[in-house]
């Protein structure tokens, strides 16, 4: 019913869809509007954005443990006391301006865009 093809005919057989598969990445995409160009930007942007801001994110939040440490471990030292309250008020700080930016990133991106 069916020949018996040799395997070096199956791989010259096979080699003739190489160049078909080759050309497929060379397909034009469509144009694009100015405004998609302008949403694939801010949508890059936004997520390296978000990258760095969760980075701060759980950057305040080890800055607030170890401020808390200090806090906890400073015995009457007054030095190793300010220091302590210092992370820990730069920590709250870099928490809120993480939120405050994540909150504006999301808000541009639903209602601007």
């Amino acid at each position: 019913m069916f020949k018996k093809i040799s395997l070096k005919k199956f791989a010259f057989l096979l080699s003739l869809l190489f160049p078909l598969i080759s050309m497929a990445q060379f397909v034009q995409e469509a144009p694009v509007a100015k405004g998609e160009i302008q949403k694939n930007y801010f949508n890059t942007y936004s997520s390296i954005l978000s990258v760095i801001l969760s980075m701060v994110f759980i950057g305040s939040f080890v800055g607030l443990f170890i401020g808390a440490i200090r806090l906890l471990s400073a015995g009457g030292n007054e030095k190793v006391l300010s220091q302590g309250r210092a992370a820990v008020l730069y920590s709250i700080i870099a928490f809120l301006v993480s939120l405050l930016g994540y909150v504006i990133l999301n808000v541009i991106k639903q209602y601007l865009l």
